[in-house]
Formats: C-alpha cells, structure tokens, sequence
C-alpha cells in the first residue's frame, strides 16, 4: 500500500514539473514575441486596425492604473491592448484568441484582459471618441 501511495505523490509532482515548465515556456514565447515587427499589412489583417491606431490606443491607456503589471511576470500594458482588439476585431473564442499567435495567454488572463481593457476604454476614450447631441439643434443636425 505504502508502494502505491509513494507512486501516487510522485506521478503528482511529475505532472506539476511538466505544468511548470509548460508555463515557463508560454511566457518565454510570448515575452520574445512582438507582433509591432510585423508588416502593416499582416499587423492590421489580425488586429483589423492600424500599428498607428493601436499605439494611440496604448498611449491612451498607459496611466490606467488597472492596466499596469501587478506581477514581476505579469502581461504588459501593450500586450493586454492588443489581446482585447484581437478579441473585440473577430469575437473569437477567448482561449482561441489567447493562443493562437500570442504565445499562448491561459483563458482566464484573456478574460481579464478583455474587462480591464474595455473598462478603461469606457473611462479614458468614451468622451473624445463619442459625443451625443446636447440639445434639439444638435439633435436635427444629426437627423439629417
């Protein structure tokens, strides 16, 4: 009995090794990777904007506090911008859009990412970018 149980423990710490090294190797990937080396083109067909635009973005939200590293190891502030377009340009499966070509982000991270980013867009952008009418004038010119 004692056999089996010594088994057991070390099938366990074997397979929390191998996670280990698996999320070691996720965040090496994706700390090596920077899709702004891409090509205009290839950039804006998996992002469906600009480097431009998605830098402006970037700047916008560099003094959110939510958005900043929390963690030694921990997704940038671009990284988390980028995972949230990816996710608003396509209305992907979240864990599709997670590991499909940046370097494997976990579901959750991708779900965070996505609430934090469209919160502070929320806060910091929704008055420069949208304006509704104030009063009836403004209100028929836009009727036109």
């Amino acid at each position: 009995m004692a056999f089996v149980a010594h088994i057991l423990v070390l099938n366990e710490l074997e397979q929390h090794q191998a996670m280990y090294a698996l999320k070691v190797q996720r965040r090496r990937l994706r700390d090596i990777y920077n899709p702004f080396d891409l090509r205009e083109y290839d950039f804006t067909k998996l992002f469906r904007i600009s480097k431009n635009l998605a830098l402006y973005i970037i700047d916008k939200l560099s003094n959110v506090q939510r958005l900043q590293r929390k963690r030694k190891n921990g997704l940038s502030l671009q990284l988390q911008v980028l995972v949230a377009i990816r996710f608003f340009a396509f209305g992907s499966f979240q864990r599709c859009v997670g590991q499909d070509y940046l370097g494997s982000i976990s579901q959750p991270s991708v779900s965070r990412c996505i609430t934090r980013v469209a919160t502070s867009l929320y806060e910091v952008c929704l008055s420069d970018w949208v304006r509704f009418p104030q009063n009836d004038s403004e209100r028929k010119a836009v009727e036109i």
